[in-house]
């Protein structure tokens, strides 16, 4: 009889701690599986961001060109290019 009851003791501790093991893996699966999942959607944010960056860069540098310049000045300011103006010496 205590044999048996050993036994079953013995068994029941190894169930209970395969079970436990198995729970756990579990768990540290569907964490996993959400940390992927958010690593994919920062990673399309990223690309998304990367575009954009390409895109404003882009508009700025087309912005300080200097011929944008002087035809945005001429056209929508009505200024005109320097005139030359000589000096004359006595």
């Amino acid at each position: 009889m205590k044999f048996k009851r050993q036994h079953f003791m013995i068994y029941g501790s190894i169930y209970t701690f395969i079970i436990c093991i198995a729970i756990m893996a579990l768990v540290l699966n569907i964490k996993t599986v959400s940390l992927n999942q958010k690593n994919q959607l920062l990673r399309k944010k990223i690309i998304q961001l990367e575009d954009e960056n390409r895109s404003l860069q882009l508009e700025v540098e087309t912005k300080l060109d200097l011929r944008n310049i002087e035809t945005i000045a001429k056209t929508q300011l009505f200024m005109s290019s320097p005139t030359t103006i000589s000096y004359i010496h006595p």
